[in-house]
């Protein structure tokens, strides 16, 4: 595990590298859209298509007071997303946080994809950048809308004084929504 967690934290830290410049221009702006639920808070910071890619940057915060342990359920039919413009974006890949090639069910149903070595965790009051990749059939309209959701596994430390990944517990579904995320296209 001390091997998960340092790997973990080499990743978190690069990743913290690669959002600089964007926390650093949207300092004092809102963030796109704000999403709650069982303790996290998810603010969509940007969303940008390139290179038949549509990238959405959401920063994951933990406003509980217990370490939370989070995967994501990659194929869950309701992280497909969908374009104002007509378009539907399928299976989005994370970065940022681990995922599960799966649907929910399949997932937290499975005993070696809920293992916590298998998760990353967001302490109380911890954020951690995701980015989820899309893949664009056709470049969106100019402006357009994204509307997706979030789908993550999510195993709770049992209490504030022990966040060992020893003491979680079962497997719990957390999703996100976002309708209707207005974005420019360049």
């Amino acid at each position: 595990m001390k091997s998960l967690a340092s790997r973990f934290s080499v990743t978190l830290a690069a990743l913290g590298c690669s959002l600089v410049p964007l926390a650093a221009s949207a300092q004092g702006a809102p963030p796109l859209m704000t999403a709650s639920s069982s303790g996290l808070t998810a603010n969509v910071v940007g969303v940008a298509y390139a290179q038949g890619q549509v990238s959405v940057q959401v920063i994951l915060k933990n406003t509980s007071n217990e370490r939370i342990y989070i995967t994501d359920a990659r194929t869950d039919g309701s992280q497909n997303a969908f374009l104002g413009s007509g378009g539907i974006l399928n299976s989005p890949f994370p970065n940022g946080i681990p995922f599960c090639n799966g649907d929910y069910a399949g997932c937290a149903g499975n005993e070696n994809e809920t293992n916590i070595a298998k998760f990353s965790y967001v302490d109380p009051g911890s954020i951690v950048g995701v980015s989820m990749q899309y893949a664009a059939q056709q470049k969106p309209s100019n402006p357009d809308t994204i509307s997706f959701s979030i789908t993550l596994i999510a195993r709770f430390a049992k209490s504030d004084t022990d966040p060992s990944p020893d003491d979680v517990g079962p497997p719990r579904e957390i999703t996100l929504p976002f309708p209707y995320v207005t974005f420019p296209v360049k």
